[in-house]
């Protein structure tokens, strides 16, 4: 959704957050910042161009704190999905409330379990 909707967006801005580590990996970090203040930075893997990282961050509208949702992608697997070749990784989820330093347990899923085939 981020890349279909967010980017064509005229009142989105853009803004490079530079190199940096993620997971182990070297990374190029951008931020989509709409007009509501909600963010998305991607964190993409300088030498496969996916992702590594997505942090969500918005204001909750009741207590207007800060929230952070990080989803982080490893172990690419590469499977037919309507006639493409598509990685499907595995994603642990963080969730990070208020900005609190103590994030609730992750959550991974394993999207692998939509391929039926693999290449």
């Amino acid at each position: 959704m981020v890349f279909r909707k967010w980017i064509r967006d005229p009142n989105v801005a853009l803004f490079s957050d530079g190199q940096s580590v993620v997971d182990g990996k070297v990374c190029e970090g951008v931020t989509l910042l709409n007009s509501q203040n909600d963010s998305v930075s991607v964190y993409l893997d300088l030498n496969t161009h996916y992702p590594v990282k997505i942090e969500y961050s918005w204001r909750d509208p009741k207590d207007k704190q800060k929230n952070v949702e990080e989803e982080h992608y490893d172990n690419y697997n590469w499977c037919r999905a309507s006639g493409r070749r598509t990685p499907l990784p595995a994603i642990s989820t963080e969730k990070l409330r208020n900005s609190a330093s103590s994030p609730r347990p992750a959550t991974t899923r394993n999207c692998r379990t939509r391929c039926s085939k693999r290449p």
